[in-house]
């Protein structure tokens, strides 16, 4: 494997514009890239950087440049389930000026 193409925790973070506990972070909860140990020291491969930030996308537009179909926000969906009405709390609260 050639050395050129791992990258450091500092790399990553570098090149991600993040501080480097997050990386650190990343790594403790397993939802980084994946890394190798080589000896003490962590590394990335940067062909696992490169997958890893391509399926960190959350919605892709399509080729005409609308959002995919399918996607909602969770009220969205919390208000299709339930016929239209919302059952979140701020609708289950009276209005501000409604209390005695």
């Amino acid at each position: 494997m050639d050395p050129q193409s791992l990258m450091s925790p500092q790399d990553l973070a570098d090149k991600l514009g993040l501080p480097l506990a997050s990386i650190y972070n990343f790594n403790y909860r397993g939802t980084g890239p994946r890394r190798i140990r080589v000896g003490r020291h962590v590394r990335y491969r940067r062909v696992d950087v490169e997958a890893w930030i391509e399926r960190q996308y959350t919605d892709r537009p399509t080729a005409d440049g609308a959002a995919p179909s399918g996607l909602s926000t969770a009220r969205t969906r919390r208000n299709h389930v339930n016929g239209g009405t919302d059952t979140s709390i701020s609708a289950a609260l009276p209005a501000a000026g409604a209390l005695p």
